[in-house]
């Protein structure tokens, strides 16, 4: 996107209010304050209404204002695996379609009415002796999941990227070991792809489309902050590292290749914010309440960041997060 300076050179204007749609990094002076001013992006998380019960390991996708959050573990110390569905309209949470089977710690990705899941892990007692992980792929088409064909291999955990159609997931766990390899979607069957240049095992996340995706974060075995970038054909290890390495964390699962953003994670609860720019990473603003293994949606500029330990606060909590440009004044002094 071009800014200010690329459209209008270096040169202020005088102006005698300031502008109302303002564009990113103008400058001007307002004769009327006798100041100068500018208009950096600027992002800040905030406050939103509550998931109506606890949730870890969530999976999400869609946008800030038509998010699809499903499945859960609830909580930590006795866990309960849900199968629960909520959309979300940008205010409130409302009560969706069931999934086929109550798991937890799974791939999604997709729009609010045309969403995939992908793997998971049941708890023993739920249907299954542990190591419960599953292999099912479901859709949804906003009224109804529906389950299609399974994934190649038992798994959990595993980045995804794309849409229900043409969808990526590379890593993630698979008894009795982590794993590296890539499977592509097209809407009706899974094929091999390349494999990671290493194995994952858990807790890294991925954005983008089949063809040009991000995946970063996990674990490989260590805990890493690599960044990869993936072309439909071949995986790129990319330069620069996340500022901070951590593994169940939350994306913005709609985001791109050239604009990324990742918040909170493990170990522990981290309230840390990056964005991505297609090369290089950028703190940002933190999350109000640290949390781990919670989920996230939208966009690097329109996100949601829900659930995740601890309980109880965390798990229930929303928050959003917006990036605009905002009027500073240039102190000149």
């Amino acid at each position: 996107m071009a800014n200010y300076k690329d459209l209008h050179g270096f040169h202020i204007k005088h102006r005698s209010s300031d502008p109302a749609n303002q564009i990113a990094g103008e400058i001007w002076y307002n004769t009327s304050t006798r100041v100068l001013k500018v208009a950096p992006l600027i992002g800040a998380w905030s406050s939103g209404n509550n998931l109506p019960q606890q949730s870890a390991y969530v999976a999400c996708c869609g946008t800030q204002t038509a998010g699809l959050a499903w499945g859960s573990q609830s909580p930590p110390l006795s866990p309960t695996y849900r199968d629960e569905a909520f959309t979300y309209d940008g205010t409130d949470w409302t009560a969706s379609p069931d999934l086929g089977a109550a798991k937890a710690v799974f791939g999604g990705t997709g729009t609010q009415t045309s969403a995939l899941s992908v793997g998971g892990f049941m708890y023993p007692g739920s249907g299954g002796t542990p190591p419960n992980y599953r292999n099912d792929t479901e859709e949804y088409d906003g009224s109804s999941w529906s389950e299609v064909a399974d994934y190649p291999v038992k798994i959990m955990s595993g980045g995804i990227a794309g849409t229900q159609t043409a969808a990526v997931l590379g890593g993630g766990s698979s008894h009795p070991s982590s794993t590296a390899a890539t499977n592509e979607y097209n809407g009706s069957a899974w094929t091999a792809g390349e494999n990671m240049p290493a194995a994952y095992s858990s807790g890294h996340r991925a954005w983008g489309t089949q063809t040009n995706a991000i995946f970063c974060g996990g674990e490989n075995p260590s805990l890493t902050g690599a960044t990869l970038s993936y072309d439909g054909t071949d995986y790129t290890a990319e330069s620069n590292s996340m500022n901070t390495a951590r593994v169940d964390f939350g994306c913005a699962q709609n985001g791109t290749a050239t604009a990324g953003l990742i918040f909170g994670g493990g170990p522990g609860t981290k309230t840390n914010t990056e964005s991505w720019n297609g090369t290089s990473w950028t703190n940002e603003d933190g999350l109000g309440t640290g949390r781990s293994a919670n989920g996230g949606f939208g966009t690097a500029t329109a996100a949601v960041n829900v659930g995740g330990n601890p309980f109880p606060g965390g798990a229930i909590a929303t928050e959003e997060y917006n990036k605009a440009a905002t009027v500073r004044t240039i102190d000149t002094t």
